[in-house]
């Protein structure tokens, strides 16, 4: 409890059985394989609009936004084992929108990549 008598809020989870500490990390790693299909499909869209449609925001606007929205996604998510910081990482330094875009922050990248500590 905090000294005001409410609750922290950040909680932790504690995953208590071996066959359920495995399904949260097959989950999770789930997850995090959507997500990166998801960037993947958004990216692939955005390169196939032709000088045309590039021009028509209605168009070009929604695509943006997936594409924005998706790579957020992957930049937010926090790795709590190996296998997702290495699934990540490996797709951030072959994506485009992660190396050849210059609007991320570094300290952004970093907490990216940074795991989580679960207790």
């Amino acid at each position: 409890m905090s000294t005001n008598g409410q609750r922290p809020a950040v909680m932790f989870v504690n995953i208590s059985s071996e066959k359920s500490m495995a399904k949260h990390k097959r989950d999770r790693m789930n997850a995090l394989i959507q997500m990166t299909n998801d960037h993947a499909e958004a990216l692939a869209s955005w390169s196939r609009l032709t000088d045309q449609e590039w021009e028509q925001v209605e168009i070009r606007g929604p695509i943006d936004a997936a594409v924005e929205r998706t790579r957020q996604a992957l930049l937010d998510h926090r790795c709590t084992n190996v296998m997702e910081i290495k699934l990540k990482s490996s797709f951030m330094a072959e994506c485009r929108s992660f190396h050849d875009w210059d609007d991320i922050e570094r300290s952004a990248l970093i907490l990216a990549l940074t795991p989580v500590v679960q207790s």
